[in-house]
């Protein structure tokens, strides 16, 4: 149980960390593409 946790913790962490880096990679390609430079 404890361990089930504990690896549905880290799946968790990592779904969200991998989430955060898509959307910030579309943010900084969109903002290269709006404004180049």
């Amino acid at each position: 149980m404890m361990s089930k946790n504990l690896v549905d913790n880290m799946f968790l962490a990592f779904f969200i960390m991998l989430t955060i880096s898509f959307w910030l990679g579309i943010w900084k390609l969109g903002d290269l593409v709006g404004n180049p430079k």
